[in-house]
């Protein structure tokens, strides 16, 4: 986490091995995000989110083979802080997938969000 100013920022790291009963090699998956923050006027922000997963080959009879598909999603926002505990967000979103069928599962979405 980073912040100086109105920006802030933060990333994260994950790696991730599995232990498979009868698979040769440890399935791993590594996924990590970056996003930034800027406050513009009292209440109200931007930001923007990238993240992603992807995965290790297995060896297969013959060579190796993907054990799933590399994933990604772009999001934005703007928001408005109401108070301490309230605020509304506008979000978009937007998936894609290295897989042989991406579906579209982009989302866009107004939310209110009350932390009590």
């Amino acid at each position: 986490t980073f912040a100086k100013g109105k920006l802030e920022c933060r990333v994260e790291f994950l790696y991730d091995r599995w232990q498979v009963p009868n698979v040769e090699k440890d399935p791993v998956d590594y996924s990590y995000y970056i996003e930034a923050r800027y406050k513009f006027l009292p209440g109200f922000y931007a930001a923007v989110r990238w993240n992603g997963i992807h995965f290790n080959r297995l060896p297969v009879p013959g060579g190796t083979e993907r054990w799933d598909f590399p994933a990604h999603r772009l999001q934005l926002g703007l928001g408005y802080r109401l108070s301490r505990h309230m605020e509304v967000k506008l979000e978009s979103l937007w998936n894609h997938s290295d897989g042989p069928e991406d579906p579209k599962d982009n989302l866009t979405a107004i939310l209110f969000i009350w932390r009590f």
